[in-house]
């Protein structure tokens, strides 16, 4: 009698180590589909940036940029209408109406400028404005990361301590992101003809003549940092929403405090 219970107490503990073995060995395959589905997704994903690159630089080879400076045209505006600066408060540019609005001292001042003007016979009034056109920014002569100024660069604080050292750190926050165009046309020049710097989705773009340049600024920069701040986030072309994400994700950005 012990005999046969121990005969079945073996038998029922190799079968559990049995079914044990066969839900491992389902396990592995399933993470082995999954892991084969991974891959071949971001293979698939991968191809696809790469096309889409390839048409994004053919889109951007049809395209060039012209400078237009609003607050230099405010100050023509105010130069033509009011040289002694006596009769205009303030100048602004309203996007909806595609125009500047101009606010008077008095209503005076408004018929002076505007007598007899209307639609049909409308008061006019010619500047003279210069401007400059740049080739768009070509993928393969472009390289991009997180601009020092972001508020969720990491290393922030050197990029303040820069700030503090050129004795810009009371500057308004445009004013200072000029500074740091202005060091990077002078700093990678190095690595060949800069055509432009700028930033987009919260990254600094350089935008090089070729792309042998952004070859030499990769070998040159790649483990290196830029007054003081390293490189992070350094991509080669232009960036994309999903690159503003995936920085996002990697290094989020502070939490704007709620009103009490």
């Amino acid at each position: 009698m012990h005999e046969e219970l121990e005969a079945k107490r073996k038998a029922k503990k190799a079968e559990k180590a049995k079914r044990k073995l066969e839900h491992e060995k389902r396990m592995a395959e399933a993470r082995e589909r999954k892991r084969q589905k991974r891959e071949a997704t971001e293979a698939k994903r991968a191809k696809m940036e790469d096309e889409q690159k390839v048409q994004k630089e053919a889109r951007q080879s049809c395209e060039a940029f012209a400078h237009f400076d609003i607050k230099l045209f405010s100050q023509q505006i105010q130069k033509k209408l009011d040289p002694k600066k006596q009769k205009i408060t303030n100048i602004s540019y309203d996007f909806s109406k595609k125009g500047f609005v101009i606010k008077f001292k008095e209503p005076k001042h408004v018929e002076m400028v505007t007598k007899g003007a209307t639609m049909k016979k409308p008061t006019t009034t010619k500047f003279s404005l210069s401007t400059y056109v740049l080739p768009a920014p070509l993928e393969s002569h472009c390289v991009f990361f997180l601009a020092p100024t972001a508020l969720n660069h990491p290393n922030k604080a050197a990029a303040d301590k820069w700030l503090s050292d050129q004795g810009a750190s009371a500057l308004p926050e445009l004013d200072k992101l000029q500074l740091w165009f202005d060091s990077a046309l002078s700093t990678f020049a190095t690595c060949g003809k800069i055509i432009n710097v700028f930033r987009e989705r919260g990254f600094m773009i350089v935008h090089f003549s070729d792309s042998a340049c952004v070859d030499k600024f990769n070998k040159k920069y790649a483990d290196k940092s830029f007054n003081g701040v390293p490189f992070v986030f350094l991509r080669t072309g232009t960036p994309t929403k999903r690159h503003r994400n995936l920085c996002d994700k990697e290094f989020p950005r502070p939490q704007k405090k709620g009103k009490k």
